[in-house]
């Protein structure tokens, strides 16, 4: 395996998808929820934070930071459907909550692989 791929891909494909586990967690624990998707936020600036001195400084995107923002993004998105869900339940629509939460457990996981199939193949 490459370093790129131990030291960069790995972990953060393992915080992303340990983000999407808030989905699990019923609607109504917001808190648990939160704290799940912002903890694997700040594991992804972390990471990011030492890596940065590893990568060449450059006026353009490389890999790594496109793999990165879309990480942020998929961790930022499952934070907002944590939020929806916790309203849908608040407002007593617990089987439209739980709905969205069992859509989201495939579709969220089944669309970062896809990115990164993509990812690794094509970009």
């Amino acid at each position: 395996l490459s370093p790129f791929v131990v030291k960069i891909f790995i972990p953060l494909f393992i915080v992303v998808l340990m983000s999407m586990l808030s989905f699990y967690i019923p609607a109504k624990d917001l808190e648990s929820q939160i704290a799940l998707g912002s903890t694997a936020l700040l594991s992804i600036i972390a990471l990011n934070f030492v890596i940065a001195d590893k990568l060449p400084q450059v006026d353009y995107l490389i890999k790594s930071d496109k793999l990165l923002l879309v990480s942020y993004l998929f961790i930022f998105l499952a934070l907002v459907e944590s939020i929806i869900v916790n309203v849908l339940a608040t407002k007593r629509k617990n089987g439209l909550a739980l709905k969205f939460d069992k859509i989201c457990r495939r579709i969220f996981p089944s669309l970062y692989v896809i990115f990164i199939i993509i990812f690794f193949w094509i970009l």
